[in-house]
């Protein structure tokens, strides 16, 4: 690529079209996610002020964000956490994969104050919008008899989230849901159950309201 000085221009383009500016904040963005042991395609912007903890590995595609003050904690031995083309994780989340992984597709969000815990694997379809402050989570308690829930044993299943689907804000997605394509789930609800493709849920455990 031949760098050259446009006529009549204050500012230096390659032969592309793309000024050195835009090239430079590239390599900043690159080197930002280098740091954190990100590759960062091109488009694609991973927050300075995001953190990468323990062993995790993450790749994110072009046009995809990782937003401020968001943590990605992995495990003892190599999480995986990948996120689509365009989608994002918004300021604020926390992703614990531990040894386990979230995948994520294409043109989906998690949005701010999102909450996924991925030790047993989240899988996320495309275009999927996740409400703030939203719980995701392939972990639970469990609680037989009376003694404490504390010492008992924790339950592990998958989460699957397919395309098109709306979890509203301030939501929990428990361990072992699966979530039909199309779904839509009420803001404030508790999903303990798996969710028909196309189905309207809500409430507290969520119960079906209509089809869509």
């Amino acid at each position: 690529m031949i760098a050259y000085a446009a006529s009549g221009s204050d500012h230096t383009e390659t032969e592309d079209g793309t000024t050195m500016a835009n090239m430079a904040r590239h390599v900043v963005k690159k080197l930002i996610g280098l740091t954190k042991g990100i590759r960062v395609p091109h488009r694609a912007f991973v927050s300075p002020f995001a953190s990468v903890e323990r062993r995790v590995k993450v790749t994110i595609e072009p046009g995809a964000r990782i937003g401020r003050g968001t943590r990605i904690i992995g495990g003892d031995t190599m999480g995986r956490v990948h996120l689509g083309e365009r989608s994002a994780i918004e300021s604020g989340c926390v992703v614990r994969v531990l040894d386990g992984e979230l995948t994520v597709g294409e043109d989906s969000t998690l949005n701010y104050g999102a909450i996924v815990y991925g030790e047993a694997g989240v899988r996320i379809g495309s275009r999927v919008l996740i409400g703030n402050h939203s719980l995701i989570s392939s972990v639970d308690h469990t609680w037989e008899g009376r003694g404490s829930v504390f010492l008992q044993p924790m339950r592990e299943a998958p989460v699957v989230i397919e395309d098109d689907v709306w979890i509203g804000a301030y939501s929990a997605v428990l361990a072992g849901v699966h979530i039909g394509e199309g779904a839509i789930v009420a803001s404030h609800s508790l999903v303990r159950e798996d969710v028909p493709p196309y189905a309207v849920v809500g409430g507290t455990p969520a119960k079906l309201i209509r089809y869509r």
